[in-house]
């Protein structure tokens, strides 16, 4: 061989990395090693993912209930918004009278009705001028009361 050669080959040598005679896939793992496996993850993330799955039911279930509050508030404050209506009007007062009206909130239309009728409150058989019975209602709720005028003031039973 050349000079050159064994030159070559003497440097090649002495660059290449020293490895020990065992290879990667002979060496085990440590004795004390700690850590999740790619199966113990997997596993895990399959656990979250469920869990996640039923809070975001238990969220959406809360959001109707939420939802289906509100819009029984509002029911509520159109019956109470009609019933102040006419509770202020005179018991003689044409406006006292049988109605209904439609309102519309959040894109939903309720129908509010009211009827007035006049009442024997002393089973005379006679109808009296100053007294009335009130009905309001919405969506199957409704409000009654009776409204007398006693000169002076309107008082409601």
């Amino acid at each position: 061989m050349s000079p050159r050669v064994k030159a070559a080959r003497a440097v090649e040598t002495s660059v290449r990395p020293r490895f020990s005679s065992r290879s990667f896939s002979d060496r085990s793992p440590l004795p004390n090693a700690s850590g999740f496996t790619l199966v113990e993850a997997l596993i895990s993330s399959l656990v979250m993912a469920f869990a996640a799955i039923a809070m975001a039911g238990l969220y959406f279930a809360g959001l109707q209930a939420s939802s289906a509050q509100t819009e029984s508030a509002q029911i509520d404050s159109l019956l109470r918004s009609r019933m102040e209506y006419l509770l202020s009007e005179k018991i003689d007062s044409p406006n006292l009278a049988d109605g209904n009206e439609e309102v519309t909130i959040d894109g939903k239309t309720y129908t509010v009705s009211w009827t007035v009728v006049g009442v024997d409150l002393d089973d005379d058989g006679q109808v009296e001028t100053d007294a009335k019975r009130i009905e309001v209602s919405v969506a199957g709720r409704s409000a009654t009361t009776l409204v007398v005028d006693t000169g002076e003031t309107l008082g409601k039973i």
